[in-house]
């Protein structure tokens, strides 16, 4: 996902966390693929990168059977690669500029990418429910 280019600088490659959770939502790499208009092998080669990198298996491939599920991990990485990108559109739009394009995306993928905001919200929702129900400690004054 990261890599360091000539000059020392870490260069962050999106295009294999977009893979992935195109993956996610297909459930096949070879959906993946045809999504993406990029080879299987080059989808299996963006897998295994983030995989590698990460030092955990994000999907549980299902051997002669189609499909593939996400790992416990998987899921959590998804969940935190779709909010990392809605964050980083909400940072160009605060910056005056058009959102990042990720040419590989057709419109249809890239509003499931940012769908991400709904999520978060949801996330924020459960929080906030989970504290309201929450006992509440209330300090009270000590004689001494």
């Amino acid at each position: 996902m990261a890599s360091i280019d000539a000059g020392g600088e870490v260069v962050l490659q999106i295009e294999p966390i977009v893979t992935v959770i195109v993956i996610a939502r297909e459930k096949s790499f070879k959906g993946a693929a045809a999504v993406l208009r990029r080879s299987p092998a080059a989808v299996s080669r963006h897998v295994e990168h983030v995989e590698t990198e990460l030092g955990q298996i994000l999907f549980k491939r299902n051997h002669g059977a189609p499909g593939v599920r996400l790992t416990p991990w998987g899921t959590q990485f998804v969940f935190w690669a779709r909010a990392f990108l809605t964050v980083l559109r909400m940072i160009y739009r605060r910056a005056g500029r058009a959102e990042p394009t990720l040419e590989l995306l057709h419109d249809q993928t890239r509003m499931d990418v940012w769908g991400a905001q709904e999520l978060i919200l949801s996330a924020r929702n459960k929080d906030q429910e989970r504290a309201a129900k929450a006992p509440r400690l209330h300090a009270t004054a000590c004689p001494l």
